[in-house]
């Protein structure tokens, strides 16, 4: 028997603003086709809301008809994610994007986040039975943003995730396709008050102390590699106080980069140039650390630079926690924190402090709020009369 005219049509919900129109492509209902053939009439689900999966289940049932396998060409579909099709799927862009933002010259912390979020709303498509691009509607990404709550309960990180997802999308669909279902009426961007902001928390020289006398508690014991790692987190703990270097960059810390007595890097968020003169026993302190690479003083170089850095934070809370001076949300920053304050109290003004920290002084104002204005006020013109007697 010859091949049969196969028809995908839609079957709207209720409240669907296009359910007059059975042959509407574009709105998340689901999708079924249907044929006539040796006499019957057939309609069966294509187990998908996307139209571009549905075609690809009506070219397979073309083949099974082609191939005289009736049986399967009339039984129902089982859901599956689209094989041997030339067109690419959203999991064929995701690497794809990563390579582009690489050769972009982005950082591998945000490389790294790219390829953590992307494969998350992949798996959010495929549940809905979408695999390409083309798939992708607004009502998708509404839903996908309903599931960050606990996923990402903060709205700072909830806004960053938004805009790589946007980014992504821009690259992955057609310009017009992108503009749609990213129309800002509908995919709103997370909105961030003042409040949701983390104020600086410096730790006091106290805190910092009972840090220090807390690690040898916590990591206690003669094994070689918790002798070692003893070492790093004291120097580390060191460092960060002393420089109000990032974690990332600590952990990324070359011994060419402070050999000469001098911190001088490039942050890996900013790509800011850092430029400070370090205490001679620090520089005698880093040098010795031991984690087998002759390059790098925290970094052996066998994991990923994002996966240690989550490992050192690990420690750093449970050394927190011991110590009691542990707050949730704001980890490794108030060690910056602690340095900023620390240049703010010897009458660093917001120029000082922004060069230090590789931050724009825009940044440490509205970082530092108190200090911010009392900088401002110490520059104003001051009037003055003669005294008399």
């Amino acid at each position: 028997m010859g091949v049969p005219s196969i028809n995908i049509f839609v079957r709207h919900s209720a409240d669907c603003e296009h359910k007059d129109d059975r042959f509407y492509k574009r709105c998340d209902c689901k999708k079924w086709l249907e044929w006539f053939a040796n006499g019957k009439q057939h309609r069966i689900s294509a187990k998908t809301r996307s139209w571009t999966t549905a075609e690809d289940v009506v070219a397979l049932k073309r083949d099974q008809y082609k191939d005289g396998n009736i049986a399967a060409a009339v039984a129902n579909v089982t859901p599956e994610a689209p094989t041997g099709s030339k067109r690419p799927t959203i999991a064929d862009k995701i690497p794809l994007f990563v390579t582009a933002k690489r050769s972009a010259g982005r950082g591998e912390v945000t490389l790294d986040k790219y390829e953590t979020e992307l494969p998350r709303f992949e798996q959010f498509m495929k549940k809905r039975s979408k695999f390409y691009p083309e798939d992708i509607t607004t009502d998708d990404l509404i839903a996908y943003q309903g599931t960050w709550d606990e996923l990402y309960p903060s709205k700072l990180t909830r806004a960053k995730v938004q805009e790589r997802l946007k980014s992504f999308v821009r690259f992955a669909c057609t310009v017009a396709h992108a503009a749609e279902v990213l129309d800002r009426s509908k995919f709103q961007a997370v909105k961030i008050k003042k409040s949701d902001h983390q104020k600086a928390d410096p730790f006091t020289d106290a805190q910092v102390d009972k840090m220090l006398a807390k690690i040898p508690v916590v990591f206690a014991g003669s094994d070689i590699d918790l002798v070692k790692l003893r070492g790093r987190l004291t120097a580390l703990i060191h460092l960060m106080v002393s420089t109000g270097i990032a974690i990332t960059d600590a952990c990324r810390l070359r011994k060419a980069d402070f050999e000469n007595g001098w911190l001088d890097i490039n942050r890996q968020k900013t790509e800011t140039k850092v430029r400070i003169q370090l205490d001679a026993p620090l520089v005698k302190e880093l040098l010795l650390v031991k984690n087998g690479n002759p390059e790098y003083v925290f970094w052996d170089g066998s994991a990923k630079l994002p996966s240690l850095t989550g490992l050192f934070q690990k420690h750093l809370r449970r050394v927190m926690k011991a110590a009691g001076c542990y707050k949730k949300g704001n980890l490794s920053h108030r060690f910056r924190d602690t340095y900023a304050e620390f240049l703010f109290d010897r009458g660093c003004s917001i120029t000082q402090v922004a060069a230090a920290l590789g931050d724009s002084e825009a940044t440490v104002r509205k970082h530092y709020q108190k200090h911010a204005s009392d900088d401002r006020l110490a520059q104003l013109p001051q009037r003055t009369f003669e005294v008399r007697a």
